[in-house]
Order: structure tokens, then C-alpha cells, then sequence
């Protein structure tokens, strides 16, 4: 099953590049000298995108020497959707029920490497992406936590939207079926967005005063 677009879009304020230099390109290569992969892209599509990209090629250094660029951390096939995306501004990613998982872990990476690369409109085509096959599966990959703390900061908008699926979308029962999935620090992050959520006033469970009886330990006659 391919993705088929999510069923909202932000409003992309760079607009989408008609024409480039057909002659002129740039390899990105993904991954590790031994697993991976040399990827060829136009030099200007790559140059508009991204800055980090477009002071890389046009600088003295050896990727502007040599006109390739090393993303030693990025598997070939996020790399594949990167250089996709420079092309049709959408995602080419194949996944089904079984698959759903590691799709939402390609895209993180994918969010990530956008970031470094400081293409934000690229970083909401993923999210947007995640939104749509948590829609379509019903499910929460919670098996990407670990990777988007060790790999975000406090507060970035793919840790918030994982916050708020755990918190608002998620089944309790997932925090007992796969605690290894739960960063302390997001239960940390997790608690306080519950906090700030609760109604100023909530009924009994806000109350200085509260039924005491409901945590009493029943005692034998």
C-alpha cells in the first residue's frame, strides 16, 4: 500500500522548483562507507531546499571539492525519500498494517534529517504522514520514542505529537505492554502535559477537600 497523502496539508511557503540545470548534479551519499548507499540529485534542486546543502556545495571544503555530501547516520532508504521529496514534494512510502511501524520510524528519521538540513517544509510532510497512518491504522508506533528523545529537544514538534497521541489517543493498557518503549523523560514530559490539560476545575479529583475514601485500605473485621 503506498501513501496516499495526508487528509490535511499546511500551507508551504517555499514554493516548489520548476526548473534546474539538468547537467549539474551532486551525490548524498547515505549511510556508512560499508552499508551505504551514493544517491544522485540535481545541485540546484538540492541548493534550494536546503541551506545546509547550499553552502556545503558551493564552499572550499571537500564537499564543495568533490560535490558529495555524507549523511553517515541515514539509512539509503530515508535518503531515498529525501531525494524523492526535492523532486514531487511528496513521500514515496510503501507500508501496510504489518509494515505501519517501520514506516513511522523512517519517517522520524526523516523528520530528524530535515532538521539538520533545516528543510522545515519537509519536517510537516512527515508529520502529516504520521497523523494519516495513525488515522488509517489505528495505531501508535511507540517503538519511535526512544529514537525521537535521544535525537530531539525539549519541546520539538515531533516530541509534541507524540505527547499528545500517548496522552489523549493512546490505550493505558500500552504503558504496561511495552514500558521499554517509554523514555523517562517524555513520562516526565507525558505527566506535565496531562497536568496543564486538566479543567481548572474538575470536579472531585480538583477538590482541596476530597473524599478520602478513595484510598482506603479495606480492613478486616
Amino acid at each position: 500500500m503506498a501513501s496516499t497523502g495526508p487528509v490535511e496539508k499546511y500551507r508551504v511557503k517555499k514554493k516548489p522548483l520548476k526548473k534546474w540545470n539538468l547537467q549539474d548534479t551532486v551525490t548524498i551519499r547515505a549511510g556508512d562507507a560499508a552499508t551505504g548507499r551514493d544517491l544522485v540529485t540535481h545541485r540546484e534542486l538540492a541548493c534550494y531546499y536546503s541551506p545546509v546543502f547550499k553552502a556545503a556545495f558551493n564552499s572550499q571544503f571537500i564537499e564543495g571539492e568533490t560535490q558529495k555530501y555524507t549523511l553517515a547516520d541515514v539509512s539509503p532508504a530515508v535518503g531515498r525519500l529525501l531525494i524523492h521529496w526535492f523532486y514531487h514534494q511528496e513521500l514515496d512510502l510503501e507500508f501496510n498494517q504489518a509494515t505501519k511501524s517501520r514506516a513511522d520510524m523512517h519517517l522520524c528519521e526523516l523528520w530528524v534529517l530535515a532538521d539538520k538540513l533545516m528543510i522545515p517544509s519537509l519536517q510537516n510532510t512527515a508529520v502529516l504522514h504520521m497523523e494519516w497512518l495513525r488515522l488509517t491504522f489505528h495505531t501508535i508506533s511507540t517503538n519511535c520514542l526512544n529514537y525521537v528523545y535521544e535525537n530531539t529537544e525539549w519541546e520539538s514538534p515531533l516530541r509534541m505529537l507524540f505527547l499528545h497521541w500517548c496522552a489523549f489517543n493512546m490505550a493505558e493498557s500500552r504503558f504496561m505492554e511495552k514500558p521499554e518503549h517509554f523514555p523517562k523523560e517524555m513520562l516526565l514530559e507525558l505527566a506535565a502535559l496531562q497536568s496543564r490539560a486538566l479543567p481548572q476545575r474538575s470536579g472531585e479529583l480538583r477538590r482541596e477537600r476530597r473524599d478520602m475514601m478513595m484510598f482506603k485500605v479495606e480492613e478486616l473485621e
